[in-house]
């Protein structure tokens, strides 16, 4: 069976705009339920902090131990208070 292309495209119109309109009033409804967001300023500087964290693992993972970085190794000897 044969259908009109003009009928087709009368149908097709109606149920784009129906599926529009039903979006429309789902953003609407979802909208009203959202939590308000989170100030820019407070989210800048949170990824901020959260890249300082990320850069400072990976150095921390190339430099050694933390004790060892902090010159907390144990007690310190004659031989290396000269150097200080």
């Amino acid at each position: 069976m044969d259908i009109n292309t003009y009928a087709l495209e009368m149908m097709v119109r109606d149920r784009l705009q129906r599926l529009r309109q039903e979006a429309a009033a789902y953003a609407l409804a979802t909208r009203a339920h959202r939590p308000p967001r989170a100030p820019l300023g407070a989210s800048l500087g949170l990824l901020l902090i959260g890249l300082g964290r990320w850069l400072r693992r990976d150095r921390r993972s190339l430099l050694g131990p933390p004790a060892a970085r902090a010159g907390l190794a144990g007690p310190a000897t004659t031989g290396e208070l000269t150097g200080v």
